[in-house]
């Protein structure tokens, strides 16, 4: 087979340019008599979409992945057929049908008889994107009929799918490992260029050891899973960006056709790939709502035991797919940029199940002056890891009886901050910690911990507990800090009501920790201070 990308004087380039032309593509019979003005295209790592009025027409890149291969016309013909066949049994009314694109002179037809053949496209019907899951999610809206109807699609669906010879190959150990291999290998590969790779890379090792020697834990329940006919000819991309709640009832679109190693899977991993995407939405309760009852309905009791690795892995399937848009050079900068910055969340997420799942629980102590970016990095924690997160600062005001964003300024050392105030506050933050941690939970303190007395009792209700615990004090420049505060005060009043005065004041009496003092310390300096938080996650992560 000749590897040709495109045919002679036809790039990637020309085939987008001549495809935002309205004119390029096919009248819609009963459509309306407005003609489309202008035509929408976003790119992922593998395709171009064209938005055309009430059609999407979907075109394969010429790439070679490894894991997919769309580099000569004919494998991009038979792939377009493959996902119209496959797509059309849970998205009947999306796939419409496979279209040539032709050009003549200089101009591209799609659907068109005449001129010469330059690609193929999968003609698709536009869905309503208000009634797409993960906008629902994102707003609030996705009602528990909705989850309930979702469920009970993929419950019949995976009873009804193909199993035994031809498709348990794909849930065999060896398999399952191979795949969760293959993420790290080709992640490894592009972040070679990376000017931040060296903490990117050790994040990446700590979670590729997990998972390693979590598959070595669980081997023979995998072996177990494909006697017991888990293993289905699936879905392979179940995220709720592929899910739509329309009238006639749940479509479930972009069902992976370039490959039967991941389309065939363990329907744990198939249900972890939809639990990951609504955590990584920050919808955690309607995650946990779903799995429960997916494994309820169908009757597998085994399921939850594999949600956290499978989770690990979909959560590097998606870093792996960011990762390659990151690194195309035909994706605008501003998207390439978001690509990466979405890499860097899923890693972080991945971490985060590595921590719940083998730890269960664990403190996490936030120390710093003001402007040091304590509760930012706090609350991408809480995101990211699924922690409980207690403010000093709102515990302060709770306990005076004010509101979390009402101004409470005083002198250094008075009003709500006095000495007396500043005991009961901290006395309420262990407490809170401890509960926290009974429950198993991973919990993070945000407070300036400026002495050794206000961080030892935290210390030792670690310890004492036996839970895995890690201080990090955050430590920029004191220019840096005080830009920070004025920038803040300029917003108004918020939970915290340091100024400069207090800052300055703060610094005067603040005790550094040190090694000696707290053996599990991490210290995250001035490198941190220009780099977006996630970057400071992920070095707690690393280092818990």
């Amino acid at each position: 087979m000749e590897r040709l990308a495109y045919p002679k004087g036809m790039d990637a380039d020309s085939l987008i340019q001549g495809l935002r032309e309205p004119e390029a593509f096919p009248k819609v019979q009963g459509a309306s008599e407005k003609s489309v003005e202008k035509v929408e295209v976003l790119q992922t790592h593998i395709s171009l979409l064209f938005f055309v009025g009430e059609r999407v027409y979907k075109v394969k890149k010429p790439v070679n992945l490894g894991f997919l291969d769309y580099s000569t016309l004919e494998a991009r013909k038979f792939f377009c057929e493959e996902e119209l066949r496959l797509g059309q049994e849970l998205a009947p009314s999306v796939y419409l049908g496979v279209l040539e694109i032709r050009r003549k002179g200089r101009k591209l037809r799609v659907g068109g008889s005449c001129g010469e053949l330059v690609d193929y496209c999968v003609a698709m019907q536009r869905l309503p994107a208000e009634r797409m899951m993960d906008k629902l999610v994102r707003e609030g809206e996705l009602g528990p009929a909705q989850l309930s109807a979702l469920v009970d699609r993929l419950v019949r669906f995976h009873q009804e799918a193909a199993t035994g010879k031809g498709v348990d190959a794909y849930g065999e150990p060896s398999q399952v490992l191979s795949n969760c291999e293959e993420n790290f290998v080709q992640c490894r590969a592009l972040l070679q260029d990376d000017p931040e790779k060296k903490r990117h890379l050790r994040a990446l090792d700590v979670l590729h050891t997990w998972t390693r020697e979590r598959f070595t834990s669980l081997k023979s329940l995998f072996e177990e899973r494909v006697r017991k006919g888990r293993i289905r000819e699936g879905h392979g991309d179940l995220h709720a960006g592929n899910i739509c709640f329309l009238e006639e009832g749940v479509v479930i679109y972009d069902r992976i056709e370039f490959s039967p190693r991941f389309r065939c899977l363990d329907v744990a991993s198939e249900l972890a790939f939809l639990g990951m995407d609504l955590d990584h939405l920050g919808a955690r309760d309607l995650s946990r709502r779903s799995m429960h009852a997916y494994a309820e309905r169908s009757k597998d009791k085994e399921m939850q035991r594999l949600l956290p690795f499978y989770k690990v892995y979909r959560a590097m399937v998606r870093a792996k797919v960011a990762l390659f848009k990151a690194h195309e050079e035909e994706v605008p900068e501003a998207e390439r940029a978001e690509a990466l910055a979405e890499f860097l969340r899923y890693l972080s997420l991945g971490l985060g199940y590595r921590l719940g799942d083998q730890k269960g629980k664990a403190l996490i102590l936030l120390c710093g002056l003001p402007g040091s970016g304590k509760t930012v990095v706090a609350e991408q924690l809480g995101d990211l890891l699924g922690a409980r997160v207690f403010h000093s600062d709102q515990l302060r005001k709770e306990q005076a009886g004010i509101p979390p964003n009402q101004s409470a300024k005083a002198e250094f050392g008075e009003g709500i901050y006095g000495e007396a105030q500043s005991e009961a506050c901290y006395k309420g933050l262990l407490a809170a910690c401890r509960e926290g941690l009974e429950r198993g939970e991973v919990v993070v303190a945000d407070a300036g911990f400026p002495s050794r007395a206000r961080r030892t009792p935290f210390v030792r209700l670690a310890e004492g507990m036996g839970v895995p615990w890690l201080c990090v004090f955050l430590n920029p420049r004191m220019s840096t800090l005080e830009k920070r505060v004025r920038e803040r005060e300029k917003g108004g009043p918020g939970l915290s009501d340091a100024g400069i005065a207090i800052l300055k004041k703060r610094s005067e009496s603040f005790e550094t920790p040190n090694s000696e003092e707290i053996e599990k310390l991490l210290v995250l300096g001035e490198e941190f201070a220009e780099l977006p938080p996630i970057e400071a996650v992920l070095e707690i992560q690393g280092n818990l």
